[in-house]
């Protein structure tokens, strides 16, 4: 991740960094989007796989045929997948893998 040389005296000024830094990180890295279903059952860990090759850092659903919440599972991330759990049982999503 980028580092700033000093703080900036004006909060916008650290907003708009820090705005511009993740935009050339979705944008511009090789970032998979990935489909997955989420489980029969909520609240079940399920795992979405990617090709970073390397540990993601996170992710954003960018996408979901239905309402629900996506967070964080049981499973331990590595270079191939990261685990995840949601609040509702069958919704496709879409999953920006960061």
């Amino acid at each position: 991740m980028a580092q700033k040389l000093y703080l900036a005296s004006n909060p916008r000024d650290d907003r708009l960094f820090d705005e511009l830094f993740y935009r050339r990180e979705i944008l511009e890295a090789r970032n998979p989007v990935v489909q997955v279903e989420t489980p029969a059952t909520p609240g079940d860990s399920f795992d979405v796989f990617h090709d970073l090759g390397r540990v993601a850092r996170g992710y954003l659903v960018i996408r979901a045929s239905a309402p629900c919440q996506v967070y964080d599972g049981e499973g331990e991330w590595d270079e191939r997948k990261l685990s995840l759990r949601a609040t509702a049982a069958s919704v496709t999503i879409d999953v920006l893998v960061l």
